[in-house]
């Protein structure tokens, strides 16, 4: 069930918004009917206040609110359904980038591109799917994983919501203590981290066995300084010990090291034991002499 309020009906030169409901069958049943002086977030205020009251027992409380993104309207929503998420119509959004996108020349060989990529993200159903279209757009990491060559049987790609069950965290375990994480609480992270463009976590999976076999991350800190540059740190670099003498190790440093070239880091470094220092060194690491690696543990 969702409430749709139009707009943009003139009678006496005054705006009509109209409201109803929709069911199923998306047959739309007008409901209510509002004249108002003008367009302003106290008028759309008044008229979702009015919608959210119209069952004084059992308040209206949608889960999520789709306008055109105009001022008066995102914010008259946002103070009268606060806990609603608040997105925009697949119309606006195409007419909004066919607008906008001409005006940035940075996309002006890949417009094309970039529309389909907007299209396959609006076809998403749930955010499992939204997460693997997003990922399928993000062309610079697809494409540079495609530049290496993998070992038949594995499949080298960038940290899915599905990892849980195939042995993420335990891989994690083989490195460091990662504690009692449930699949709940595993996913809430996921997604805190995916909404950013900060955390790149590389896995290698093993196709037979639906396990992940390997791991690390790039970590992209965004800075003031040096021209408020990027600085990147590679951490969390994992193979299971089933899996070990593969080059795996190997082959995640490199996706990641020309990653972060990709994203013309000023510095990129990791910290390691003095017995994988010589791994490392063949990645271009080196010994940073008169700086010191301090620490302070707190668990």
């Amino acid at each position: 069930m969702q409430v749709d309020g139009t707009y943009k009906i003139m009678t006496l030169n005054y705006p009509l918004l109209v409201c109803g409901f929709s069911d199923a069958d998306k047959r739309f049943f007008p409901t209510g009917a509002a004249i108002s002086s003008h367009e302003g977030k106290w008028s759309y205020g008044q008229f979702t206040h009015a919608i959210s009251r119209w069952d004084p027992v059992r308040l209206y409380e949608p889960k999520l609110l789709i306008a055109d993104g105009a001022p008066p309207i995102t914010s008259a929503c946002r103070e009268e359904f606060p806990s609603a998420r608040i997105g925009m119509c697949w119309f606006h959004v195409r007419q909004n980038l066919e607008n906008e996108l001409p005006k940035a020349k940075i996309y002006e060989d890949s417009r094309d591109e970039v529309t389909e990529d907007v299209k396959l993200l609006a076809r998403a159903t749930c955010y499992k799917e939204f997460y693997a279209a997003l990922m399928a757009c993000l062309s610079v990491p697809q494409l540079l994983i495609k530049e290496f060559d993998v070992p038949n049987g594995y499949s080298l790609r960038w940290l899915e919501v599905d990892d849980f069950n195939k042995g993420f965290i335990e891989l994690l375990s083989q490195l460091t203590s990662v504690g009692q994480i449930s699949s709940e609480k595993y996913e809430e992270r996921f997604q805190a981290m995916a909404q950013t463009n900060c955390y790149h976590v590389l896995v290698i999976e093993d196709l037979n066995a639906k396990k992940i076999i390997g791991s690390a991350t790039l970590v992209l800190e965004y800075k003031f300084i040096h021209e408020c540059g990027c600085r990147g740190r590679i951490e969390d670099v994992v193979v299971d010990s089933s899996a070990r003498g593969k080059a795996f190790g190997k082959l995640l440093n490199s996706v990641l090291v020309k990653l972060a070239q990709h994203f013309e880091v000023y510095k990129l470094s990791l910290e390691c034991k003095d017995g994988l220092i010589t791994f490392y060194e063949q990645f271009g690491y080196k010994k940073d002499n008169g700086n010191n690696f301090l620490v302070q543990r707190f668990d």
